[in-house]
């Protein structure tokens, strides 16, 4: 059973040449993520595992030990986010990880842990 939508965004990111002029939203009980490819990607709340600040080039993720090929087969990039500092949501489904360059990578997932965690209280 879906959850219904939050009217109104809790914070909308600035798009830029690193997003691909794309907007990243952070609701009240969930992400909206433009993505040239698949459109609009929701990620409710109950699907996010956890949201991570990465360094620059995603293959290089595998030599870091960070992440196995297994792992990175199952990650999309929904932007420019091999070419800069960026954002990593881990989440239930097929694509187990998100990668977006959000204008601010700190703040955004700053704005993603404070939004999570109101919504965990509110159960």
């Amino acid at each position: 059973m879906s959850q219904p939508k939050s009217d109104a965004p809790r914070y909308v990111t600035k798009p830029t040449v690193k997003s691909l002029w794309q907007e990243y939203r952070v609701y009240a009980d969930h992400l909206e993520l433009d993505s040239v490819p698949w459109g609009t990607v929701r990620v409710p709340f109950e699907d996010l595992k956890a949201v991570a600040i990465r360094p620059p080039l995603v293959v290089f993720d595998f030599f870091r030990g960070d992440y196995g090929v297994k792992e990175l087969a199952r990650t999309a990039k929904l932007d420019l986010a091999d070419l800069s500092e960026h954002i990593a949501i881990e989440k239930d489904g097929f694509w187990k990880q998100l990668r977006i360059t959000p204008d601010d990578p700190e703040r955004f997932k700053r704005e993603v842990d404070a939004a999570v965690a109101e919504h965990r209280r509110k159960g």
